[in-house]
């Protein structure tokens, strides 16, 4: 059974229900979890943001729409596994937002130095993972992102 560990906007999937749900987190097991309480729109619209590969979006036309498109995308969603928390996937992550991510915002997630990061786009998520990373200037700092 999936169930979905909510923590801001970071969605965590897994298999089954943890035994403690750490503070600030929420666990959702279905859609009727999903209640007007604890997520209204505005948040969907936030977690929805969030999630790789998801076009992003200012909102919803209505709740049920926003409900079902962001239902659909966690079903979507791979099981997070023990090496999902790794620092690598992290950087994965990072890259994998529609914004990218900054040499500043990799290395705060790391705690790398500047040229480990470097090495890291290059040695293993370009050669080893073999994804396509760009990077671009945006003003004073450049963006980094990994193209679908």
């Amino acid at each position: 059974m999936r169930c979905y560990l909510i923590r801001e906007a970071q969605v965590t999937v897994l298999t089954e229900i943890p035994a403690e749900v750490v503070d600030g987190a929420e666990l959702i097991e279905s859609v009727g979890d999903l209640d007007q309480n604890r997520f209204p729109v505005s948040r969907l619209v936030d977690i929805w943001n969030a999630l790789p590969c998801a076009e992003p979006v200012k909102r919803f036309r209505d709740r049920q729409v926003a409900l079902r498109r962001v239902w659909a995308a966690l079903e979507a969603l791979p099981v997070t596994s023990a090496q999902a928390e790794s620092k690598q996937a992290r950087v994965v992550a990072l890259l994998q937002r529609p914004g990218g991510a900054t040499m500043d915002d990799l290395t705060a997630a790391t705690g790398w130095q500047r040229h480990s990061v470097r090495g890291v786009l290059s040695g293993v998520i370009r050669k080893k993972l073999g994804m396509a990373v760009t990077s671009a200037r945006e003003g004073e700092q450049r963006v980094y992102r990994v193209v679908a």
